[in-house]
């Protein structure tokens, strides 16, 4: 299954889409983690690329770089380190990301600070993936880790990698792969080696929902013990459909993960084009006005509701999660309900969020009452 080198010409906007989601939900990621009041936390790049395109775009190796830059100054206030773990395997690419990456931490006043101090350790790995991530694996399941797996393919979302994580209690991954492929190389042994997994089209032949299914495919394979959750998000190219699994066992890393997947795509939140093919907003004269992705979950938000299957705002926000939505579209819903005077609760928020609903020392459960 071969792939493309996508540093050998400029990032695409399919690519610079995936790194805007590892960016953005590194930027999410490190303070919550930090706040948390973990002594150190730990990233991984296991393809790392070589920190800049050949126009000097970010890689996600500078884009991590910036992050960590960015959140200096709580660093510093929390006396939490951070180890950086990169990987490339290609000599010559490697050389290039540790170019890159040194030549940044020496113009940041804040990186060198934080690595003169220990607070910021970066190891830099020329290694075959397997075999660092099995050597690796020890600190990715003790230590509060992100893991990015940008591989240009499929290979390694097989059981010898992708199982491990999810029995990770305190880790947040990220899989980057070539949906499509599962489809293209589906029959061949090499495919079957690593899934067993036929797409099926839509009615119209196309396999727009192909990585949707592939998450879906990879939710039953998730041990019984394990508490981790995926979600996808789908990146089209041409006829080509690559995507984002992410996976988390923890609720505030999948808030984190929806709000980044919506900022990304405000219109469906799972994909950079119209995946549902929707023509949003458009009159059908049989069926009436077609409801948007968010119009449509509100619809069933509103229906647990009014039929007493939601009842507090913990439940309101386990469901919303689960349906791969953000609080704010529940939110919307229960204010207007109140307004309506349909749903009673005390005060003027609903409290649809992870501080209310999960954390620790803040939890405050808001009963919602049915006014008949």
């Amino acid at each position: 299954m071969p792939g493309r080198d996508l540093h050998a010409q400029p990032f695409t906007e399919e690519t610079l889409a995936k790194l805007r989601i590892f960016e953005n939900y590194t930027q999410e990621w490190i303070p919550t983690f930090v706040m948390s009041g973990y002594e150190r936390i730990c990233i991984f790049d296991f393809f790392a690329g070589t920190g800049y395109d050949k126009v000097g775009v970010s890689g996600s190796p500078i884009r991590i770089l910036e992050q960590i830059e960015k959140n200096s100054s709580i660093l510093f206030e929390k006396n939490t380190k951070v180890s950086v773990y990169f990987n490339e395997f290609a000599i010559e690419k490697y050389e290039s990301l540790l170019q890159a990456c040194e030549s940044y931490i020496e113009k940041s006043l804040a990186l060198t600070t934080l690595k003169s101090t220990g607070k910021l350790n970066i190891l830099y790995y020329n290694r075959d993936f397997a075999e660092l991530f099995q050597e690796l694996l020890p600190i990715i399941k003790s230590e509060a880790s992100l893991v990015f797996l940008d591989q240009n393919g499929i290979k390694f979302i097989g059981d010898d990698f992708f199982i491990p994580l999810t029995y990770t209690q305190k880790t947040d991954f990220l899989y980057f792969i070539a949906s499509s492929y599962a489809n293209r190389f589906k029959e061949t042994d090499e495919f079957k080696k690593y899934l067993d997994f036929k797409p099926t089209p839509d009615e119209y032949g196309s396999c727009n929902n192909i990585h949707n299914e592939l998450v879906e495919y990879l939710k039953q394979r998730i041990p019984p013990l394990s508490g981790v959750k995926l979600y996808p998000f789908s990146i089209k190219k041409g006829r080509n459909i690559y995507g984002i699994v992410f996976g988390s066992s923890h609720p505030r890393g999948v808030e984190k993960f929806l709000r980044t997947a919506w900022k990304e795509n405000p219109e469906n939140g799972e994909a950079n084009f119209d995946i549902h093919n929707d023509e949003l907003g458009t009159i059908d004269l049989f069926e009436g006005r077609k409801l948007s992705k968010i119009e449509l979950f509100q619809s069933k938000f509103e229906k647990e509701v009014l039929n007493g299957r939601i009842r507090n705002n913990q439940q309101a926000f386990d469901f919303t999660l689960d349906k791969g939505h953000i609080p704010q579209h529940a939110t919307d819903v229960m204010k207007r309900l109140k307004k309506e005077n349909m749903v009673s609760y005390p005060g003027i928020s609903p409290k649809i969020s992870y501080d209310f609903c999960h954390k620790k020392n803040s939890i405050e459960i808001v009963e919602y009452r049915l006014i008949k």
